[in-house]
């Protein structure tokens, strides 16, 4: 798990992103056999790495599976904050952000 970390840091940092998840999500927590069924969450919206605001992280997760299971998208999305989305860029330090990320 450790050495999967280092060479996805290793990777992000090469290749320079610039919006760091803030909650980790992992392409092996993606289920293709059951669609997630998010009937009777709570409303508590998330902004996203995608830059759009979710319901909540149920509704980011379904969003996740589509594009993993039907589209064959591996970049999963993750939440950036609690909250709507107020625009399309992320503010704050990413690299720090991404290295809390990846070390808890």
């Amino acid at each position: 798990m450790l050495a999967r970390r280092l060479i996805l840091a290793a990777a992000v940092l090469i290749a320079g992103v610039t919006c760091i998840p803030v909650k980790r999500f992992w392409l092996d927590d993606i289920q293709c056999e059951e669609k997630i069924n998010c009937t009777g969450q709570d409303l508590k919206p998330v902004c996203c790495t995608d830059a759009q605001t979710y319901g909540n992280e149920c509704e980011m997760k379904l969003e996740n599976q589509k594009k993993y299971c039907k589209i064959g998208d591996f970049n999963p999305i993750a939440v950036v904050h609690p909250g709507p989305c107020k625009n399309a860029s992320h503010d704050g330090n990413h690299v720090n952000r991404f290295i809390r990320a990846l070390f808890g």
